[in-house]
């Protein structure tokens, strides 16, 4: 988390115009100082990824610490995280600015999907209470591909 003089907004100019004079950005730097949290974005010049800096955020490092956690735990979040992502960059709706949806959000939606499509279609809902039926879906979604799921099927299911 980074604290400058001059609140977050000031911070987030200064990190744009660092950004602008290294070789690390392939497009514009693009500054949303008015936003509620105020972010920059950029596309990265190797990987060409897509970045967004926010100051002052620091819910930020604890929601990636989960979501990498679920992302090590059920290995169908990965790449049914990104059909939907790149669906809804098809769509124009990936930009939260623009009224589209979060990553984190996008993930967190593909968890529930595969936590209760796991439970109540693929497996049943366990008949002996709320530790089964985690045990379950944690067996489920870590089995995710052995017992003929496929990326396909889910992403069928979850659009359905």
């Amino acid at each position: 988390m980074l604290a400058a003089e001059g609140g977050p907004r000031l911070s987030v100019a200064r990190i744009a115009d660092i950004l602008r004079g290294t070789s690390m950005v392939l497009d514009e730097v693009r500054v949303f100082a008015s936003a509620k949290v105020p972010i920059l974005k950029f596309i990265s010049r190797h990987g060409k990824f897509s970045v967004d800096v926010t100051v002052n955020a620091s819910n930020g490092v604890a929601a990636a610490a989960i979501i990498k956690d679920f992302v090590r735990d059920i290995p169908a979040v990965k790449p049914l995280s990104l059909i939907v992502k790149y669906f809804l960059r098809s769509k124009d709706a990936n930009e939260v600015y623009k009224g589209g949806l979060s990553s984190y959000l996008v993930v967190c939606m593909v968890i529930f999907f595969l936590q209760v499509r796991c439970d109540s279609i693929a497996y049943g809902t366990p008949a002996h209470g709320i530790s089964d039926a985690r045990r379950n879906t944690r067996f489920a979604l870590r089995s995710f591909g052995t017992l003929g799921q496929s990326v396909s099927g889910l992403s069928l299911a979850f659009w359905s």
